[in-house]
């Protein structure tokens, strides 16, 4: 399985700042709603982790 992390957050400053900080060492697939995410990503990946930003605005 490859490193690849789910980043689910609402404040793209917030977003920007963590991608950048893991992509050094994983493949970071970014969303701003989980919406956008299930739509995007295939049910055929494998992913390491998810970070869900657990006070997303809707």
């Amino acid at each position: 399985m490859e490193n690849k992390i789910i980043l689910i957050e609402d404040d793209e400053e917030i977003r920007g700042m963590i991608k950048d900080y893991l992509s050094g060492e994983f493949e970071v697939m970014s969303f701003n709603d989980g919406t956008a995410a299930i739509r995007t990503i295939s049910s055929y990946d494998e992913y390491s982790l998810a970070l869900i930003d657990l006070m997303l605005l809707f």
